[in-house]
């Protein structure tokens, strides 16, 4: 997610060019993990950024795993189901 809150300093200390090279490497790297080929300073305001994007790609893959298993829970009775940790690891292995 791109929260304007942090782009404000970004903002501040590129030109609009530079901004827009950036931008793009925000939206390329979030969506696919491509890291463009970008100059300084925007290089430096990207491997800043990264982390952010790393982080909250993280916490919704994990959101989306837990209301998969909840749709496995409905699907599936109580005594021959999975803990949630031992679904998500099989959903792991299996590539899902």
């Amino acid at each position: 997610m791109i929260y304007f809150e942090d782009l404000r300093p970004v903002m501040n200390v590129l030109d609009d060019s530079q901004l827009g090279r950036f931008l793009r490497a925000v939206v390329s790297y979030a969506d696919s993990g491509e890291v463009m080929d970008l100059d300084m300073p925007e290089r430096l305001a990207f491997e800043l950024y990264v982390p952010r994007i790393d982080r909250d790609g993280a916490a919704l893959r994990r959101k989306q795993l837990h209301g998969q298993y909840m749709t496995y829970c409905r699907a599936v009775d109580e005594e021959n189901r999975m803990s949630e940790s031992e679904w998500i690891a099989a959903q792991e292995t299996s590539g899902n």
